[in-house]
Order: structure tokens, then sequence, then C-alpha cells
């Protein structure tokens, strides 16, 4: 059985204030054109399918041309689309009962202490079943019942959801997942700036899997951005279809070639994901910039790292034309050791969105709360459609 498992496609994400809707539609044509190209048997979704759970209408056009393109795949390709921490349940549940003549499972209902099996899809090639099983993002709060303490947090939860399945571990067993998962701590994992949840939350909501049977023979996981892999765990996060900030500049994007064939033998290749327009820090003096020594496409989104203040009052300007995708423009001073400051001494970001939440930060001294983030990126979406 060949699969490939990708996750956070976050469609309709922008990044200061550029939308990437054409970007990622080139990451999805790559998805469609590596289904084609190794025969691939399933596609695992592993979650936050969109950025928001209002997406815009951009957002769900390009998800549905996706869908589209992927039913008329010959061979037919299983895919396995499960909701993450961004996504609208009841949104994106539309149309999953159509969707499966066309071998689109979409699982995106919440588990509770009602309904506690996992989503399942049983499949068979010449080494015997192989059933992939789906579990859409869940919080403790779905599970009163459960609770036994007031601390019931997301490592018991995941525990006592793994204790209620009747999962035969003598069987070949895929599970696609969207939590934020550790092998023992945080150190375990490479975590970005766009996953704005963990950030957040401060690993409050990461599950420790150590202490668990997990009997999976691959783990394809969402949320976090990066590709990695859980040490002595066969569990992987494919990470983001783009870098979603400047933080994810540093490895390539990937999605995961899966060969199953017999219990216990499995190969396992990241695949990388080309663009026609990067993202990318520039670290350069200003002259050295205006004379063209950078070397790369001007078309990238580019952010700016100056060593010192280049006195030019017109530098914003004659940046921008030089790099009509700038996002953004800062001083970094250095310490007398040579070393990069934490912080830069100067910055000029170009995304509104970005500057608000600085003014807010500065103002109250703190940042803004999940549902005042909400409703200032639908104040936003309703200026800029």
């Amino acid at each position: 059985m060949r699969l490939l498992h990708t996750s956070d496609l976050h469609l309709g994400k922008t990044l200061y204030g550029y939308s990437l809707l054409q970007q990622q539609k080139e990451s999805l044509d790559f998805i469609v054109e590596t289904i084609k190209e190794k025969k691939i048997d399933v596609l695992l979704v592993a979650g936050d399918i969109y950025d928001k759970t209002n997406p815009n209408n951009g957002a769900i056009e390009l998800w549905n041309d996706f869908l589209n393109r992927l039913a008329m795949v010959e061979p037919s390709v299983e895919v396995v689309v499960i909701a993450g921490n961004h996504d609208s349940f009841v949104k994106l549940d539309y149309g999953s009962d159509l969707f499966k003549s066309h071998h689109i499972h979409i699982w995106s209902k919440p588990l509770d202490d009602t309904h506690p099996s996992f989503f399942k899809l049983s499949l068979t090639d010449t080494y015997g079943p192989l059933n992939i099983y789906g579990t859409p993002f869940v919080r403790p709060m779905n599970f009163p019942g459960w609770k036994t303490t007031d601390n019931y947090g997301y490592t018991k939860m995941m525990q006592d959801l793994l204790n209620h399945q009747d999962i035969d571990s003598n069987q070949r067993n895929i599970w696609v997942s969207h939590q934020f998962y550790v092998t023992s701590s945080m150190d375990d994992v490479t975590t970005s700036e766009s996953e704005s949840s963990v950030l957040l939350s401060g690993g409050l909501d990461a599950i420790t899997l150590k202490d668990m049977v997990l009997p999976f023979d691959y783990m394809a996981l969402g949320h976090l951005h990066t590709y990695q892999k859980l040490k002595d765990i066969p569990a992987y996060y494919s990470g983001s279809i783009y870098p979603y900030s400047l933080s994810e500049t540093v490895k390539p994007k990937r999605i995961i070639f899966i060969e199953l064939n017999e219990k216990g033998n499995m190969m396992v290749e990241p695949l990388s994901i080309p663009f026609q327009r990067n993202v990318r820090v520039l670290s350069m003096d200003y002259m050295d910039i205006l004379d063209d020594q950078d070397g790369l496409d001007h078309d990238d989104y580019v952010a700016i790292e100056l060593p010192k203040a280049c006195g030019d009052p017109q530098y914003l300007q004659k940046l921008s034309l030089l790099y009509p995708n700038l996002l953004s423009v800062s001083v970094v001073e250095q310490n007398h050791n040579g070393s990069t400051m934490d912080e830069p001494s100067f910055q000029v970001d170009l995304d509104p969105i970005t500057n608000i939440h600085k003014l807010y930060q500065t103002i109250y001294g703190s940042s803004m709360d999940d549902a005042l983030i909400q409703w200032l990126d639908h104040i936003y979406d309703e200026v800029n459609p």
C-alpha cells in the first residue's frame, strides 16, 4: 500500500497581509502530481484544512478544486481528511456523505465521552487488512463523564480515548490525528511562530506519548508546521505545505511518502515541496542590497535585516521597489561579541494585523485573547475580501 501524508494546508492564510492562495495552489498541484507519479493508494490529510473557522471564498474554492481533482485521479485514490483546531467541524463536514462515493472520507465530527470511537476505514491489499483510524482535534472539555480531577488534561484524555478503542495490534494500523504530541516534553519537537495555539497554550495542550501503548505502524500527525519525527515512536508531523512564518524558512517543506508492505516492513520518505516564490530572510548591508548583491529572486517574500541603520529617509520606498513582496525591514544590532541580539532594535512590518497586535501589546502589556483575534480577523476579512 502506498500512502501520502500531508497536513496544515491553512487555506486562506495570509503572510504579512499578502494572500498565499496562489502559493497554496502550487503546493496542492504538487500533491496531485505526486499522487499520479507514485501511484498513491491513500492520501492522508491530518487537519487544519482552512486557516480560519470562517474561511474566505478563495480558500473554499481552492479546497473544492483540490477535492474535484482528487476525485478524478485514475486509478482512484482513497482520501482521508480530519478536522484540525482551525477548522469548523460543521463546515468541513458539509457534503461528506456525498464525497464517500468518490473515495473521499472527511472525518470532522468531534468525539466525546458518549461517542469515543475513532473513525475507521478498512482497506485490503496483498498483505491483508490495513486499518486507518482518524481523530479530529479534541479537547478535554468534550469528555465531562471521564473527568476524575479538576486538572483533567490532554494526555489523560488521549489515554482514555485509546483505552476505549478496539484495535488489533496484529494487523497493520495507521492513525491520523491533529493534536500537539510529544514523546516526553516540549523539548522533543520544533515549533514555529505560526502555531498560535501552541504558543498561546504554553504547552498545556501537549500530549505525552512515551507511556502509552500505541498499536499503530504509522502515526500521521498534524498541528506542528515543521516536518519531524517523534523520538522512539513511528509518529511523523508532515508540517505545513508552505512557510507561514519567518521561523519556517530554515527547513524545506515536506509531504511524506509511505510504502507499507507486510507488518513490520515500512519505508518512509519525505519529499520536498518546490516553490515558485519562496519566503526568506535577507541579512545584508543596505548599500550591498542596493548594489544587487543578493543573488536570489527579488520576487520572493523577503524580510530584510540590516546590521545597522542606513541613514536614508527613502529606504523603505527603495527597498519596496527592489522587492515587490517585501515583508518587513528591521535593524538587528549585534552584541560586542558579534552575536545577534534577541530582538531587533527597529522594525517596520508592512502587515496591518501585525502592527495592531504590537500596538495592543504596547498599550496593555499583554497579547490579544482568542476572541479578540477572531474579531479582528473578521473585520479585516470584511475590508479585504
